[in-house]
């Protein structure tokens, strides 16, 4: 399947880089309240 590229509209790969930085910033929020409510 070589040179075969699916098509990702620009709008579907801009909602997936949101949706990739939302989940880091939740990771970070989430680990960082469990500490403070563990500690």
């Amino acid at each position: 399947m070589k040179g075969h590229v699916a098509p990702i509209s620009i709008s579907g790969l801009h909602r997936w880089h949101l949706f990739i930085i939302f989940l880091a910033v939740f990771q970070v929020v989430y680990s960082a309240i469990k500490m403070m409510l563990g500690g």
